[in-house]
């Protein structure tokens, strides 16, 4: 731990704090050229169905961090424990939150001590791009890419620019029904960007608070109290782009403070329970895409990450703290050979964590991989291979193949992607160490998790009498063997502590598919997901096998705006239908609808008034945790 510790502190002190990041540009490789972003999804795995949300879709969401954002895209369901500052969880076509890769700047999220990332930790203030990869893809991104990936980038070339964002959140229902539910939440933010000679400079900031007592919505009693909810929550992050030599180096650091209320289930209430959450990780990187004259380009990183968790709960004499450390080096280039275009790397690293439940354990890490890309005409074909090897498990290859076909017209354009590939998830730290007591015990000799998928992806955009549209559909399949789940042998009062086993298997098939179209001032866009997963652990034929919990069969999302003059309006809809609970039971269904609009006031200035679940249902992500009513937001942008 001390040899990780050191690595982390020069790793983000040394190299400037920074998180690097891969900066939008294009790449001119002799006949090859490469736009956006060079080492995200939509380029490393040019035929899978990847969801690209751009500096515009994430103002429009009027969402304030990943959780929020993540619930427009399709195949993908956020589960929320229904009060602020409360974990949001990603489910990618019915996976699990620990299969899914979150990728800020080029810097991965996911600790070793859980494996998984709360997507509420994660704010949008300074960012212009996220990208989401619905399928699996270790060969591209490593351990946990079992179900996808969700690559985030901040802004930080280009001219100069500010920001400002300020919301009130208010539950006007409850509020009549005697409830103090004015001010439940707000969030202040601002992001800016300035040039210093041939430096470009850039930061970002926000607050986040939270009433200590929080309204949600009850079938039986109409509305209650959730109390032990407040928040309040700060982050910053600042960053450089520097010219150097032939290359460029980029830096930047981010730092987060989080002190909340953790009310338990209502079940199990508890208003004396509270945790204490700090980050901080920061990289710089070296890049250049002049060697052999533009025929190669070169890219450095190193980062480092630090976090720690501190939870009380006096009722229970509960006192824990959790420090995780990473430190992380990269080194990757891409090589024009003959018609290929060949994206090779290597990567090395460290990740441990202290803790008063698992104790002192680190893990060491190493990889190399190789990306070529083949253009034939007007056929892309990409093969993906990786090797990784861990101190403390077995990971070996990952691969991957896909291939595209892109015909253009002059009224529109078709484009078809099938790729398949294996990804795997290491064990997570908390699972092979977790301590032996009388209820639980760690399981040192647990094997990776493994999968195997495919997809298909159809897409078509036109232009057909001033109406522009796209249509894309994307079915898929995936196997995932060897799962991790906690197990009691003899029930809970026999003598043997539960452990964590691999013994599940799991089957998801499914189809994703969505249409956009812009008709003068209108727009209008819809998403319909069918998800079918099941547990066939133990040889159980796929037809008589159980569905997994949580995961809705049909998931269905509508939104029509228009624009007249300097004022917009939107109303949105969505359905959920087909949930089981952890028991097998049936969920009820869920239909939610919101409506929004918003005013340009001044030039560069939004005010906006939205309301969400605007039929006020009463419904449930998780069992014991309602979600809120109807929820009314008064919001303020300014932008230059």
């Amino acid at each position: 731990m001390r040899r990780i510790a050191c690595i982390a502190f020069l790793a983000v002190f040394v190299t400037a704090g920074a998180v690097a990041q891969d900066a939008t540009e294009t790449l001119d490789l002799g006949e090859a050229v490469i736009t956006g972003v060079p080492w995200a999804p939509s380029a490393l795995s040019p035929a899978a169905a990847t969801v690209i949300l751009d500096a515009d879709d994430i103002a429009s969401s009027g969402a304030s961090h990943l959780g929020e954002l993540m619930e427009t895209v399709p195949g993908m369901v956020v589960r929320s424990y229904g009060y602020a500052g409360s974990a949001r969880t990603a489910s990618v076509r019915g996976g699990a939150g620990g299969h899914v890769v979150v990728v800020v700047d080029g810097v991965r999220l996911n600790d070793a001590r859980t494996g998984s990332v709360d997507l509420s930790s994660v704010p949008l203030s300074g960012v212009e791009r996220v990208e989401v990869l619905r399928s699996g893809s270790s060969a591209l991104y490593g351990s946990d890419a079992i179900a996808g990936v969700v690559y985030v980038k901040s802004a930080r070339t280009g001219d100069p620019a500010l920001s400002f964002d300020a919301s009130t959140t208010m539950y006007p229902i409850a509020n009549a029904a005697g409830l103090d539910a004015w001010l439940a939440a707000e969030a202040l933010s601002m992001a800016g960007r300035t040039r210093l000679g041939s430096v470009t400079l850039s930061a970002a900031a926000g607050l986040d608070r939270a009433a200590e007592a929080q309204a949600v919505a009850d079938e039986d009693a109409g509305y209650l109290m959730r109390d032990n909810a407040g928040l309040l929550a700060v982050h910053g992050t600042v960053g450089a782009v520097i010219p150097a030599s032939v290359g460029i180096i980029t830096a930047s650091a981010f730092g987060r403070y989080a002190d909340k209320g953790v009310p338990g289930s209502l079940d199990y209430p508890s208003s004396v329970a509270s945790q204490t959450e700090y980050e901080a990780r920061g990289a710089t990187s070296w890049g250049t895409d002049a060697l052999f004259g533009g025929a190669a380009s070169l890219d450095v990183l190193v980062s480092g990450a630090w976090s720690r968790l501190e939870y009380v709960n006096p009722d229970y004499a509960q006192d824990d703290a959790h420090d995780t450390l990473g430190a992380d080096l990269g080194i990757r280039s891409g090589v024009l050979i003959g018609p290929a275009l060949v994206k090779i790397g290597v990567e090395a690293g460290a990740d441990g964590a202290t803790s008063t439940k698992i104790g002192e354990q680190s893990r060491l890490f190493g990889g190399v991989y190789a990306i070529p890309e083949m253009e034939l005409g007007d056929i892309i074909i990409v093969p993906s291979f990786r090797f990784d090897a861990y101190s403390d498990f077995d990971a070996g290859i990952s691969y991957g193949l896909g291939v595209s076909w892109k015909k253009g017209a002059r009224d529109g354009a078709l484009s078809l992607g099938i790729s398949g590939a294996s990804a795997y998830k290491a064990p997570a730290l908390n699972d092979l160490y977790w301590p032996e007591d009388l209820w639980t015990k760690g399981n040192p000799d647990l094997a990776a998790e493994r999968s195997w998928g495919t997809e298909l992806n159809l897409q078509y955009a036109g232009n057909m009498e001033g109406i522009s549209f796209t249509v894309e559909a994307s079915p898929y399949a995936r196997y995932v063997d060897d799962m991790i789940s906690w197990l009691d042998p003899d029930g809970w009062m026999g003598p043997e502590p539960s452990s964590p086993v691999n013994i599940d298997t799991a089957i998801y098939t499914g189809a994703d598919m969505s249409v956009s179209a812009d008709i003068g001032a209108a727009s209008l866009k819809g998403a319909y997901s069918y998800t079918l997963a099941k547990d066939i652990a133990g040889g159980v034929a796929f037809e008589d096998a159980p569905r997994l919990a949580l995961v809705p069969l049909h998931t269905i999302s509508a939104e029509v705006g228009v624009r007249v003059g300097s004022a917009t309006a939107t109303v949105d809809a969505s359905f959920n239908a087909g949930r089981l609970d952890s028991s097998g039971e049936e969920m009820p269904d869920i239909l939610l609808v919101g409506v929004g609009a918003g005013w340009e006031v001044l030039a560069g200035t939004v005010v906006g008034l939205s309301a969400d679940n605007l039929l006020d249902t009463a419904y449930v992500e998780n069992t014991g945790y309602p979600m809120p009513g109807m929820a009314v937001t008064l919001s303020v942008r300014f932008s230059n």
